[in-house]
């Protein structure tokens, strides 16, 4: 009985000295992505300042559509901007970070995941964070701000300004798990980088529209089958109606994708044919 004990704690000693090691990795691997980032810093600048021009632009759009129209089944410009906010920083976290998930299929095409193969880490976390999106922490504190200037205008209570970081880790949840999944089609398919992204700019796209212009049959396929409103629109309505059960659909719905992808990533890392590819990281 004691040594079977013994054997329990060593295992769960050993588990989480790897979630631990698996941790400092992702730190190490992080800083020196953001250190290679630093090195051209005017460029750097230049990519942050533009995409955040470039989010105000769509932000003035959406301004001159509900003055002119006033709302859209219910929503109105304060809840744009919570939308917004919402897309914006589960963007910018989920590829400031992870670009590389968004490479999976090319790497898989060239050959390129050869290189994490030899390292005793995670394919998968080597993947996600092998590259960073320099244009996507303009995204990150565009999405800041407009959850700040969101629930001011809204007059949040605490327990709404506490909920949003939740939600926003959910968003991320499930853009990292639909991307990882769709990128993932290379291993079965050849040739369909151009597919992944389509997916992927197909799934944004109608996310930051405002969710109450989707209904019935629509609302059901940008919800349960391209987690378009998963992101930004479902976050909006639970601080709007702080309903228990919206909650759950983005809990359930952020595990379900982030799950596929992981299944769907090491089910095809299984076909995977190395392109003989010499490399060292």
């Amino acid at each position: 009985m004691k040594s079977n004990a013994n054997n329990h704690e060593n295992i769960g000693s050993e588990k989480k000295g790897t979630l631990k090691n698996t941790f400092l990795w992702v730190r190490e691997q992080v800083k020196c992505n953001f250190k290679g980032m630093l090195t051209y810093r005017a460029a750097m600048i230049l990519q942050i300042v533009g995409m955040m021009v470039n989010n105000t632009g769509i932000l003035l759009v959406w301004y001159i559509f509900f003055r002119l129209f006033g709302s859209v089944n219910g929503w109105s410009y304060s809840e744009m901007l919570g939308l917004m906010g919402f897309v914006a920083i589960v963007f910018g976290i989920a590829f400031t970070l992870g670009k590389g998930m968004r490479r999976i299929s090319r790497k898989v095409t060239y050959g390129q995941i050869d290189t994490f193969l030899v390292l005793p880490k995670s394919v998968l976390w080597q993947v996600i964070f092998s590259e960073v999106e320099v244009s996507a922490v303009g995204d990150f504190f565009f999405g800041v701000l407009l959850l700040v200037l969101y629930a001011v205008v809204s007059s949040f209570g605490i327990g709404q300004i506490l909920l949003l970081p939740l939600l926003v880790v959910f968003g991320v949840c499930s853009i990292a798990g639909f991307t990882i999944a769709t990128q993932s089609l290379a291993f079965w398919f050849p040739n369909t980088e151009d597919l992944s992204n389509s997916l992927f700019e197909f799934m944004l796209g109608p996310s930051l529209y405002p969710n109450s212009s989707f209904t019935g049959g629509v609302r059901f396929f940008f919800v349960f089958v391209i987690p378009a409103i998963v992101i930004g629109g479902l976050p909006v309505d639970i601080l709007l109606r702080l309903d228990l059960r919206d909650v759950l659909l983005l809990v359930g719905l952020s595990a379900f994708w982030l799950v596929v992808g992981v299944v769907v990533f090491y089910r095809g890392l299984r076909r995977y044919e190395s392109g003989n590819l010499v490399g060292v990281r």
